[in-house]
Protein backbone atom coordinates (compact mmCIF):
# COMPACT_ATOMS: atom_id res chain seq x y z
CA UNK A 1 0.00 0.00 0.00
CA UNK A 2 1.57 3.34 -1.05
CA UNK A 3 1.40 6.35 0.87
CA UNK A 4 -1.03 9.21 0.80
CA UNK A 5 1.92 11.92 -0.57
CA UNK A 6 2.72 9.11 -3.43
CA UNK A 7 -0.99 8.21 -4.34
CA UNK A 8 -1.29 11.55 -4.96
CA UNK A 9 1.85 11.66 -7.61
CA UNK A 10 1.02 8.82 -9.22
CA UNK A 11 -2.81 10.15 -9.72
CA UNK A 12 -1.11 13.43 -11.36
CA UNK A 13 1.03 11.13 -13.37
CA UNK A 14 -2.07 9.18 -14.59
CA UNK A 15 -3.76 12.77 -15.23
CA UNK A 16 -0.69 13.87 -17.40
CA UNK A 17 -0.48 10.46 -19.22
CA UNK A 18 -4.44 11.00 -20.76
CA UNK A 19 -3.90 14.70 -21.50
CA UNK A 20 -1.19 13.65 -23.46
CA UNK A 21 -3.19 11.15 -25.37
CA UNK A 22 -5.48 13.68 -26.09
CA UNK A 23 -2.97 16.09 -27.48
CA UNK A 24 -1.57 13.52 -29.69
CA UNK A 25 -5.19 12.78 -31.21
CA UNK A 26 -5.67 16.66 -31.21
CA UNK A 27 -2.29 16.74 -33.32
CA UNK A 28 -3.04 13.82 -35.70
CA UNK A 29 -6.68 15.40 -36.22
CA UNK A 30 -4.91 18.70 -37.53
CA UNK A 31 -2.59 17.31 -39.27
CA UNK A 32 -4.50 15.43 -41.44
CA UNK A 33 -6.42 18.80 -42.24
CA UNK A 34 -3.28 20.39 -42.99
CA UNK A 35 -2.24 17.63 -45.45
CA UNK A 36 -5.06 17.71 -47.16
CA UNK A 37 -5.00 21.04 -47.28
CA UNK A 38 -1.63 20.81 -48.97
CA UNK A 39 -2.44 18.30 -51.28
CA UNK A 40 -5.03 20.56 -52.70
CA UNK A 41 -2.68 23.41 -53.20
CA UNK A 42 0.19 21.27 -54.84
CA UNK A 43 -2.53 20.17 -57.33
CA UNK A 44 -4.19 23.36 -58.28
CA UNK A 45 -0.62 24.52 -59.05
CA UNK A 46 0.41 21.11 -60.92
CA UNK A 47 2.93 20.17 -58.15
CA UNK A 48 3.20 15.98 -57.84
CA UNK A 49 6.08 14.85 -54.63
CA UNK A 50 8.97 12.66 -55.93
CA UNK A 51 9.19 9.68 -54.55
CA UNK A 52 12.06 9.23 -52.04
CA UNK A 53 12.48 13.31 -51.61
CA UNK A 54 10.82 15.75 -49.98
CA UNK A 55 11.35 18.61 -52.42
CA UNK A 56 8.96 18.88 -54.76
CA UNK A 57 9.01 19.00 -58.76
CA UNK A 58 6.80 20.65 -61.33
CA UNK A 59 4.04 18.64 -63.37
CA UNK A 60 4.45 21.18 -66.45
CA UNK A 61 6.52 23.87 -67.91
CA UNK A 62 3.78 26.51 -67.34
CA UNK A 63 4.32 25.84 -63.27
CA UNK A 64 7.55 26.03 -63.77
CA UNK A 65 7.92 29.13 -65.34
CA UNK A 66 4.85 30.55 -62.43
CA UNK A 67 7.22 29.41 -59.89
CA UNK A 68 10.39 30.69 -60.69
CA UNK A 69 8.55 33.97 -61.23
CA UNK A 70 6.80 33.83 -58.17
CA UNK A 71 10.82 32.69 -56.69
CA UNK A 72 12.29 36.04 -58.32
CA UNK A 73 9.82 38.16 -56.71
CA UNK A 74 10.40 37.25 -54.00
CA UNK A 75 14.48 37.64 -53.71
CA UNK A 76 13.71 41.17 -55.46
CA UNK A 77 11.55 42.45 -52.70
CA UNK A 78 13.85 40.62 -50.03
CA UNK A 79 16.51 43.60 -48.67
CA UNK A 80 17.15 43.11 -45.01
CA UNK A 81 17.01 39.76 -43.10
CA UNK A 82 17.07 39.48 -39.06
CA UNK A 83 17.69 36.46 -37.95
CA UNK A 84 17.61 35.45 -33.98
CA UNK A 85 18.81 32.78 -32.43
CA UNK A 86 21.09 31.62 -35.30
CA UNK A 87 23.82 28.74 -34.43
CA UNK A 88 27.16 27.91 -36.17
CA UNK A 89 25.16 24.61 -37.63
CA UNK A 90 22.77 26.74 -39.33
CA UNK A 91 24.89 29.52 -40.65
CA UNK A 92 26.38 28.10 -43.53
CA UNK A 93 23.17 27.66 -44.74
CA UNK A 94 22.41 31.57 -44.78
CA UNK A 95 25.92 31.90 -46.26
CA UNK A 96 25.72 29.56 -49.06
CA UNK A 97 22.79 30.98 -50.49
CA UNK A 98 24.07 34.35 -49.78
CA UNK A 99 27.08 33.72 -52.11
CA UNK A 100 24.59 33.55 -55.30
CA UNK A 101 22.35 36.24 -54.38
CA UNK A 102 22.05 39.74 -55.53
CA UNK A 103 19.77 41.78 -53.67
CA UNK A 104 19.73 41.28 -50.03
CA UNK A 105 21.59 44.70 -48.76
CA UNK A 106 21.60 43.94 -45.06
CA UNK A 107 22.33 40.49 -42.62
CA UNK A 108 21.26 40.96 -39.15
CA UNK A 109 22.48 38.03 -36.14
CA UNK A 110 22.83 39.86 -33.39
CA UNK A 111 23.00 37.80 -30.06
CA UNK A 112 23.11 34.74 -31.81
CA UNK A 113 25.26 31.48 -31.17
CA UNK A 114 28.16 31.95 -33.58
CA UNK A 115 31.75 30.79 -33.15
CA UNK A 116 34.46 30.87 -35.43
CA UNK A 117 32.88 28.71 -37.91
CA UNK A 118 30.60 30.99 -38.35
CA UNK A 119 33.40 34.03 -38.57
CA UNK A 120 34.89 31.88 -41.86
CA UNK A 121 31.93 31.23 -43.44
CA UNK A 122 30.75 35.02 -43.65
CA UNK A 123 34.42 35.99 -44.98
CA UNK A 124 34.18 33.52 -47.64
CA UNK A 125 30.89 34.91 -48.41
CA UNK A 126 31.90 38.59 -48.20
CA UNK A 127 34.51 36.91 -51.04
CA UNK A 128 31.18 36.45 -54.02
CA UNK A 129 29.04 38.68 -53.09
CA UNK A 130 28.63 42.16 -54.12
CA UNK A 131 25.66 43.26 -52.88
CA UNK A 132 26.04 43.46 -49.21
CA UNK A 133 25.95 46.54 -47.69
CA UNK A 134 25.35 46.44 -43.97
CA UNK A 135 26.95 43.08 -41.76
CA UNK A 136 25.72 42.76 -37.85
CA UNK A 137 27.76 40.10 -35.61
CA UNK A 138 27.38 41.71 -33.03
CA UNK A 139 27.22 40.22 -29.34
CA UNK A 140 28.80 36.36 -30.70
CA UNK A 141 31.42 34.15 -29.78
CA UNK A 142 33.52 35.02 -32.73
CA UNK A 143 36.89 35.24 -31.81
CA UNK A 144 40.35 36.13 -33.07
CA UNK A 145 40.56 34.05 -36.46
CA UNK A 146 36.89 33.91 -37.22
CA UNK A 147 36.96 38.13 -37.22
CA UNK A 148 40.33 38.28 -38.69
CA UNK A 149 38.89 36.11 -41.69
CA UNK A 150 36.18 38.74 -42.17
CA UNK A 151 38.74 41.39 -41.90
CA UNK A 152 40.78 39.58 -44.66
CA UNK A 153 37.81 39.38 -46.93
CA UNK A 154 36.75 43.02 -46.67
CA UNK A 155 40.32 44.45 -47.52
CA UNK A 156 38.67 45.10 -51.00
CA UNK A 157 34.96 44.75 -50.90
CA UNK A 158 33.06 47.23 -52.74
CA UNK A 159 29.55 46.96 -51.52
CA UNK A 160 29.79 47.05 -47.88
CA UNK A 161 29.38 50.26 -45.64
CA UNK A 162 28.51 48.79 -41.92
CA UNK A 163 30.55 46.45 -40.21
CA UNK A 164 29.35 45.89 -36.34
CA UNK A 165 31.54 43.16 -34.11
CA UNK A 166 30.72 44.54 -30.88
CA UNK A 167 30.53 41.99 -28.09
CA UNK A 168 32.75 39.65 -29.60
CA UNK A 169 35.54 37.30 -28.07
CA UNK A 170 38.41 39.70 -30.44
CA UNK A 171 41.46 40.65 -29.27
CA UNK A 172 44.28 43.45 -30.11
CA UNK A 173 45.44 40.69 -33.06
CA UNK A 174 42.05 41.82 -34.28
CA UNK A 175 42.16 45.40 -34.13
CA UNK A 176 45.54 44.90 -35.96
CA UNK A 177 43.97 43.31 -38.80
CA UNK A 178 40.98 45.72 -39.18
CA UNK A 179 43.47 48.70 -38.99
CA UNK A 180 44.97 47.05 -42.01
CA UNK A 181 41.73 46.67 -43.37
CA UNK A 182 40.66 50.08 -43.43
CA UNK A 183 44.08 50.80 -44.96
CA UNK A 184 42.52 49.73 -48.53
CA UNK A 185 38.93 49.29 -47.90
CA UNK A 186 37.26 52.26 -49.78
CA UNK A 187 33.46 51.08 -48.81
CA UNK A 188 33.47 51.30 -45.33
CA UNK A 189 31.84 53.86 -43.52
CA UNK A 190 30.76 52.80 -40.49
CA UNK A 191 32.91 50.46 -38.06
CA UNK A 192 31.98 49.16 -34.83
CA UNK A 193 34.39 46.96 -32.74
CA UNK A 194 33.33 48.29 -29.02
CA UNK A 195 33.80 45.82 -26.30
CA UNK A 196 36.47 43.36 -28.48
CA UNK A 197 39.15 43.52 -25.83
CA UNK A 198 41.39 45.93 -27.99
CA UNK A 199 44.39 47.08 -26.10
CA UNK A 200 47.02 50.01 -27.22
CA UNK A 201 48.31 47.95 -29.97
CA UNK A 202 45.12 47.50 -32.05
CA UNK A 203 44.82 50.70 -31.51
CA UNK A 204 47.88 52.06 -32.61
CA UNK A 205 46.83 50.88 -36.40
CA UNK A 206 43.52 52.33 -36.39
CA UNK A 207 45.52 55.87 -36.14
CA UNK A 208 47.93 54.73 -38.95
CA UNK A 209 44.44 53.92 -41.07
CA UNK A 210 43.02 56.83 -40.18
CA UNK A 211 45.87 58.91 -42.15
CA UNK A 212 45.22 56.64 -45.76
CA UNK A 213 41.27 56.01 -45.43
CA UNK A 214 38.67 58.40 -47.07
CA UNK A 215 35.63 56.71 -46.21
CA UNK A 216 35.61 56.36 -42.59
CA UNK A 217 32.72 58.27 -40.85
CA UNK A 218 32.47 56.68 -37.53
CA UNK A 219 34.80 54.63 -35.36
CA UNK A 220 33.11 53.31 -31.85
CA UNK A 221 35.81 51.59 -29.79
CA UNK A 222 34.39 51.90 -26.38
CA UNK A 223 34.45 49.65 -23.81
CA UNK A 224 38.11 48.16 -24.81
CA UNK A 225 41.65 48.30 -23.11
CA UNK A 226 42.98 51.80 -24.44
CA UNK A 227 45.07 53.96 -22.28
CA UNK A 228 45.00 57.85 -22.51
CA UNK A 229 48.13 57.70 -24.31
CA UNK A 230 46.56 55.87 -27.38
CA UNK A 231 43.40 57.94 -26.82
CA UNK A 232 45.28 61.24 -27.16
CA UNK A 233 47.51 59.78 -30.29
CA UNK A 234 44.26 58.87 -32.43
CA UNK A 235 42.88 62.86 -31.48
CA UNK A 236 46.42 64.42 -32.47
CA UNK A 237 45.68 62.56 -35.59
CA UNK A 238 42.71 63.53 -35.88
CA UNK A 239 43.66 67.52 -35.66
CA UNK A 240 46.65 66.38 -37.92
CA UNK A 241 44.42 65.60 -40.90
CA UNK A 242 41.30 68.56 -40.05
CA UNK A 243 39.80 68.81 -43.80
CA UNK A 244 40.82 65.78 -44.95
CA UNK A 245 39.71 62.93 -42.63
CA UNK A 246 36.05 62.38 -43.57
CA UNK A 247 35.74 61.29 -39.81
CA UNK A 248 32.38 62.92 -38.02
CA UNK A 249 32.14 60.15 -34.82
CA UNK A 250 34.56 58.71 -32.71
CA UNK A 251 33.91 56.92 -29.53
CA UNK A 252 36.07 55.63 -26.81
CA UNK A 253 33.42 55.84 -24.21
CA UNK A 254 34.53 53.38 -21.37
CA UNK A 255 38.25 52.43 -21.58
CA UNK A 256 41.12 53.97 -19.62
CA UNK A 257 40.81 57.63 -20.18
CA UNK A 258 41.05 59.75 -17.10
CA UNK A 259 38.96 62.91 -16.29
CA UNK A 260 42.06 65.04 -16.70
CA UNK A 261 43.02 63.28 -20.32
CA UNK A 262 39.98 64.01 -21.35
CA UNK A 263 39.74 67.69 -20.58
CA UNK A 264 42.83 67.81 -22.48
CA UNK A 265 41.33 66.22 -25.58
CA UNK A 266 38.03 68.24 -25.33
CA UNK A 267 40.57 71.09 -25.39
CA UNK A 268 42.91 69.75 -28.09
CA UNK A 269 39.31 69.40 -30.49
CA UNK A 270 38.15 72.72 -29.75
CA UNK A 271 34.08 73.92 -30.39
CA UNK A 272 34.18 71.98 -33.64
CA UNK A 273 33.27 68.85 -32.05
CA UNK A 274 31.04 68.08 -29.06
CA UNK A 275 32.13 65.80 -26.71
CA UNK A 276 30.55 63.11 -24.08
CA UNK A 277 32.55 62.67 -21.09
CA UNK A 278 32.51 59.10 -19.00
CA UNK A 279 33.79 57.94 -15.84
CA UNK A 280 36.52 56.05 -17.75
CA UNK A 281 36.46 57.29 -21.44
CA UNK A 282 34.79 60.14 -24.33
CA UNK A 283 32.99 60.11 -26.98
CA UNK A 284 33.54 63.06 -30.10
CA UNK A 285 31.05 63.69 -32.76
CA UNK A 286 31.62 66.81 -35.05
CA UNK A 287 29.02 69.39 -35.16
CA UNK A 288 27.48 69.46 -38.84
CA UNK A 289 26.35 72.78 -39.33
CA UNK A 290 23.27 72.97 -40.52
CA UNK A 291 21.91 74.42 -43.55
CA UNK A 292 21.38 78.45 -43.48
CA UNK A 293 18.10 78.92 -45.52
CA UNK A 294 16.85 75.76 -43.62
CA UNK A 295 17.90 77.33 -40.38
CA UNK A 296 16.18 80.65 -41.29
CA UNK A 297 12.72 78.94 -42.59
CA UNK A 298 12.90 77.00 -39.00
CA UNK A 299 12.53 80.43 -36.38
CA UNK A 300 9.24 81.09 -34.87
CA UNK A 301 8.15 85.10 -34.59
CA UNK A 302 9.45 85.27 -31.30
CA UNK A 303 12.95 83.88 -32.27
CA UNK A 304 13.30 86.41 -35.51
CA UNK A 305 11.96 89.69 -33.37
CA UNK A 306 14.47 88.89 -30.78
CA UNK A 307 16.91 88.69 -33.44
CA UNK A 308 16.10 91.87 -34.81
CA UNK A 309 15.70 93.49 -31.09
CA UNK A 310 19.12 92.53 -30.54
CA UNK A 311 20.70 93.26 -33.71
CA UNK A 312 19.67 96.90 -33.48
CA UNK A 313 20.70 97.31 -29.72
CA UNK A 314 24.08 96.53 -30.21
CA UNK A 315 24.16 98.31 -33.59
CA UNK A 316 25.03 101.17 -31.36
CA UNK A 317 26.29 103.82 -34.18
CA UNK A 318 23.31 102.44 -36.59
CA UNK A 319 25.61 101.86 -39.19
CA UNK A 320 23.87 98.62 -40.41
CA UNK A 321 26.72 96.37 -39.13
CA UNK A 322 27.68 94.55 -36.13
CA UNK A 323 31.30 93.03 -35.47
CA UNK A 324 32.99 89.81 -33.49
CA UNK A 325 32.44 92.03 -29.95
CA UNK A 326 28.97 93.31 -30.38
CA UNK A 327 27.90 89.70 -31.87
CA UNK A 328 28.88 87.96 -29.09
CA UNK A 329 27.56 89.64 -27.00
CA UNK A 330 24.24 89.45 -28.75
CA UNK A 331 24.51 85.77 -28.36
CA UNK A 332 24.98 86.24 -24.42
CA UNK A 333 21.64 87.97 -24.51
CA UNK A 334 19.80 84.98 -26.43
CA UNK A 335 21.32 82.95 -24.29
CA UNK A 336 23.24 81.09 -26.70
CA UNK A 337 26.29 79.14 -26.02
CA UNK A 338 29.31 79.78 -28.33
CA UNK A 339 32.73 81.17 -27.57
CA UNK A 340 34.48 84.28 -29.44
CA UNK A 341 37.06 81.79 -31.83
CA UNK A 342 33.61 80.18 -33.25
CA UNK A 343 31.54 83.62 -33.52
CA UNK A 344 35.04 85.28 -35.45
CA UNK A 345 34.94 81.66 -37.77
CA UNK A 346 31.66 82.29 -38.32
CA UNK A 347 31.91 86.15 -39.54
CA UNK A 348 35.16 85.11 -41.65
CA UNK A 349 32.57 82.47 -43.69
CA UNK A 350 29.93 85.00 -44.59
CA UNK A 351 31.78 88.62 -44.43
CA UNK A 352 32.09 89.17 -47.99
CA UNK A 353 33.44 92.48 -48.02
CA UNK A 354 36.77 91.25 -45.65
CA UNK A 355 35.14 94.41 -43.32
CA UNK A 356 34.85 92.12 -40.28
CA UNK A 357 31.25 92.99 -39.18
CA UNK A 358 27.96 91.43 -40.92
CA UNK A 359 24.74 93.12 -41.52
CA UNK A 360 21.23 92.31 -40.06
CA UNK A 361 20.44 89.76 -42.80
CA UNK A 362 24.26 87.50 -42.35
CA UNK A 363 23.81 87.95 -38.34
CA UNK A 364 19.81 86.62 -38.78
CA UNK A 365 21.46 83.75 -40.66
CA UNK A 366 24.03 83.57 -37.96
CA UNK A 367 21.85 83.21 -35.30
CA UNK A 368 19.71 80.64 -37.06
CA UNK A 369 22.06 78.61 -37.03
CA UNK A 370 23.24 78.67 -33.54
CA UNK A 371 19.07 78.21 -32.45
CA UNK A 372 19.18 74.95 -34.43
CA UNK A 373 22.70 73.93 -33.36
CA UNK A 374 21.66 74.87 -29.98
CA UNK A 375 18.55 72.75 -30.24
CA UNK A 376 20.33 69.99 -31.40
CA UNK A 377 22.45 69.56 -28.40
CA UNK A 378 19.76 70.29 -25.98
CA UNK A 379 17.89 66.93 -27.97
CA UNK A 380 21.47 64.99 -27.71
CA UNK A 381 22.03 65.77 -23.79
CA UNK A 382 18.39 64.48 -23.54
CA UNK A 383 19.12 61.26 -25.34
CA UNK A 384 21.51 60.59 -22.37
CA UNK A 385 19.31 60.70 -19.74
CA UNK A 386 17.74 57.18 -19.77
CA UNK A 387 14.90 56.47 -17.33
CA UNK A 388 14.23 53.14 -15.85
CA UNK A 389 10.37 52.92 -15.63
CA UNK A 390 9.72 48.70 -14.24
CA UNK A 391 8.33 48.63 -11.35
CA UNK A 392 10.90 47.47 -8.36
CA UNK A 393 9.40 43.71 -8.24
CA UNK A 394 10.60 43.50 -11.84
CA UNK A 395 13.77 44.80 -11.18
CA UNK A 396 14.14 42.07 -8.65
CA UNK A 397 13.09 39.12 -10.55
CA UNK A 398 15.49 40.06 -13.51
CA UNK A 399 18.47 40.72 -10.70
CA UNK A 400 17.52 37.06 -9.44
CA UNK A 401 17.38 35.03 -12.82
CA UNK A 402 20.20 33.27 -11.55
CA UNK A 403 20.12 30.55 -9.50
CA UNK A 404 20.76 30.13 -5.72
CA UNK A 405 19.80 34.01 -5.48
CA UNK A 406 17.02 35.15 -2.56
CA UNK A 407 15.35 38.64 -1.99
CA UNK A 408 16.72 40.20 0.99
CA UNK A 409 13.07 41.39 1.97
CA UNK A 410 12.09 37.76 2.70
CA UNK A 411 14.74 35.92 4.04
CA UNK A 412 15.74 39.06 6.23
CA UNK A 413 12.54 41.12 6.69
CA UNK A 414 14.33 43.05 9.74
CA UNK A 415 16.42 44.62 7.67
CA UNK A 416 13.46 46.36 5.68
CA UNK A 417 12.01 49.43 6.08
CA UNK A 418 7.94 49.87 5.45
CA UNK A 419 5.28 52.04 5.53
CA UNK A 420 2.32 49.95 4.75
CA UNK A 421 3.58 48.34 1.31
CA UNK A 422 5.81 51.43 0.36
CA UNK A 423 9.14 50.48 0.57
CA UNK A 424 11.94 53.22 2.76
CA UNK A 425 15.01 53.51 2.89
CA UNK A 426 17.33 50.96 4.89
CA UNK A 427 20.74 51.59 5.75
CA UNK A 428 21.60 48.41 7.20
CA UNK A 429 20.55 46.71 3.59
CA UNK A 430 22.98 49.06 1.75
CA UNK A 431 25.71 48.40 4.04
CA UNK A 432 24.88 44.62 3.43
CA UNK A 433 25.50 45.10 -0.17
CA UNK A 434 28.61 46.68 -0.14
CA UNK A 435 29.89 43.95 2.38
CA UNK A 436 28.57 41.32 -0.14
CA UNK A 437 30.48 43.49 -3.24
CA UNK A 438 33.99 43.66 -1.33
CA UNK A 439 34.06 40.06 -1.35
CA UNK A 440 34.28 39.88 -5.18
CA UNK A 441 37.43 38.35 -6.34
CA UNK A 442 37.99 40.27 -9.80
CA UNK A 443 36.60 43.01 -11.15
CA UNK A 444 33.82 43.32 -13.16
CA UNK A 445 32.18 45.39 -15.62
CA UNK A 446 28.28 46.38 -14.59
CA UNK A 447 25.62 45.52 -17.05
CA UNK A 448 22.04 47.37 -18.18
CA UNK A 449 20.34 45.69 -15.18
CA UNK A 450 22.76 46.55 -12.68
CA UNK A 451 23.60 50.61 -14.04
CA UNK A 452 19.46 50.94 -13.55
CA UNK A 453 20.57 50.28 -9.18
CA UNK A 454 23.35 51.96 -9.02
CA UNK A 455 21.80 55.05 -10.60
CA UNK A 456 18.87 54.55 -8.11
CA UNK A 457 21.13 54.15 -5.27
CA UNK A 458 23.65 56.86 -6.23
CA UNK A 459 20.68 59.43 -6.53
CA UNK A 460 19.31 58.61 -3.13
CA UNK A 461 22.81 59.08 -1.56
CA UNK A 462 23.01 62.81 -3.09
CA UNK A 463 24.43 62.45 -6.86
CA UNK A 464 22.55 64.99 -8.97
CA UNK A 465 21.56 63.65 -12.10
CA UNK A 466 24.66 65.65 -14.32
CA UNK A 467 27.19 63.70 -11.78
CA UNK A 468 25.58 60.17 -12.38
CA UNK A 469 25.66 60.91 -15.70
CA UNK A 470 29.25 61.93 -15.70
CA UNK A 471 31.04 59.69 -12.94
CA UNK A 472 28.34 56.74 -12.75
CA UNK A 473 30.56 53.83 -11.83
CA UNK A 474 30.88 51.16 -14.73
CA UNK A 475 32.77 48.72 -12.79
CA UNK A 476 32.27 46.88 -9.69
CA UNK A 477 35.65 48.50 -8.23
CA UNK A 478 35.01 52.07 -9.08
CA UNK A 479 30.79 51.23 -7.49
CA UNK A 480 32.75 50.06 -4.06
CA UNK A 481 35.34 53.56 -4.40
CA UNK A 482 31.97 55.50 -4.52
CA UNK A 483 30.02 54.20 -2.01
CA UNK A 484 32.24 54.08 0.77
CA UNK A 485 32.33 57.94 0.42
CA UNK A 486 29.07 57.79 1.79
CA UNK A 487 28.20 57.77 5.84
CA UNK A 488 24.81 55.33 5.24
CA UNK A 489 27.71 52.79 4.01
CA UNK A 490 29.90 53.43 6.35
CA UNK A 491 28.25 53.04 9.14
CA UNK A 492 27.80 55.08 12.66
CA UNK A 493 30.26 54.05 15.50
CA UNK A 494 30.20 51.41 17.47
CA UNK A 495 32.32 51.77 21.15
CA UNK A 496 34.62 48.30 21.72
CA UNK A 497 31.99 47.75 24.38
CA UNK A 498 29.47 47.44 21.79
CA UNK A 499 27.77 50.53 22.97
CA UNK A 500 28.27 53.82 20.42
CA UNK A 501 25.61 55.37 18.34
CA UNK A 502 23.57 51.74 17.94
CA UNK A 503 20.87 50.91 20.22
CA UNK A 504 20.93 46.31 21.32
CA UNK A 505 18.49 45.75 18.87
CA UNK A 506 20.33 47.60 16.04
CA UNK A 507 23.68 45.93 16.77
CA UNK A 508 22.19 42.16 16.74
CA UNK A 509 20.95 43.27 13.78
CA UNK A 510 23.96 44.43 12.49
CA UNK A 511 25.48 41.36 14.05
CA UNK A 512 23.63 38.91 12.18
CA UNK A 513 23.40 40.71 9.15
CA UNK A 514 27.55 40.82 9.15
CA UNK A 515 27.38 36.43 8.91
CA UNK A 516 24.82 36.66 5.94
CA UNK A 517 26.42 33.54 3.49
CA UNK A 518 28.08 35.25 0.47
CA UNK A 519 27.76 33.21 -2.81
CA UNK A 520 30.52 31.24 -4.22
CA UNK A 521 31.01 32.72 -8.01
CA UNK A 522 31.95 36.32 -8.96
CA UNK A 523 28.59 36.90 -10.90
CA UNK A 524 26.11 35.66 -8.38
CA UNK A 525 28.04 37.88 -5.59
CA UNK A 526 27.62 41.16 -7.76
CA UNK A 527 23.58 40.02 -8.80
CA UNK A 528 22.92 39.44 -5.09
CA UNK A 529 24.87 42.41 -3.49
CA UNK A 530 22.83 44.84 -6.27
CA UNK A 531 19.21 42.90 -4.49
CA UNK A 532 20.98 43.92 -1.03
CA UNK A 533 21.42 47.43 -2.55
CA UNK A 534 18.14 48.09 -4.54
CA UNK A 535 16.14 46.76 -1.49
CA UNK A 536 18.39 49.38 0.60
CA UNK A 537 16.57 52.46 -1.15
CA UNK A 538 13.19 54.40 -1.19
CA UNK A 539 10.95 53.52 -4.70
CA UNK A 540 10.70 56.79 -6.61
CA UNK A 541 7.60 58.39 -7.08
CA UNK A 542 5.35 56.61 -9.78
CA UNK A 543 6.47 53.22 -8.28
CA UNK A 544 4.97 54.10 -4.97
CA UNK A 545 1.86 54.88 -7.14
CA UNK A 546 1.75 51.78 -8.69
CA UNK A 547 2.03 50.00 -5.65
Amino acid sequence: RMPPDTQEAWAQVQDAGEELEDLRQEFKEVNKVYSSYLEKLHRENGILPQPGNPHFIYDDPAARRKFAAARQKNEDMLKELEVAGLRDIQSKMYYDTLKGNGTLRELHCPDCYLYDRSGYEAAETLRHNTTLTVLNLENNSISTGGCCAIAGALTHHPTLTHLRLSGNVCGSQVGTAMGHMLLTNSSITKLDVAHCSFSNSGAAVFSEALQANRTLLSLDLSGNLITQEMGLRLVSTLIRLRGESPLTQLVLLQNDIDPAAQLTIQNLLGGEWKCKNSVAGIGMRKRALPHTAAAIAALTRKQVASIESAFHYFDEDDSGDVDAQELFKAVEMLEIEISLDEIEDMIKAVDNDGSGSIDLDEFTGIMAVMFAMNKQEEADDSDDEVIDYRSGEEIVAELMFASGLYDPCHVFPEAMRWEGAKQLASNPALRTGYRILSNLEKNGSLSDKHLGVVKRVMGFLGWDKRTIRKQCPVTARQLLKALLGFSQISGPSVSEDGGGDLGPEELQLEARLSSVEVPEDDQAILDQAMLWLFRGVPLRLEEEEET
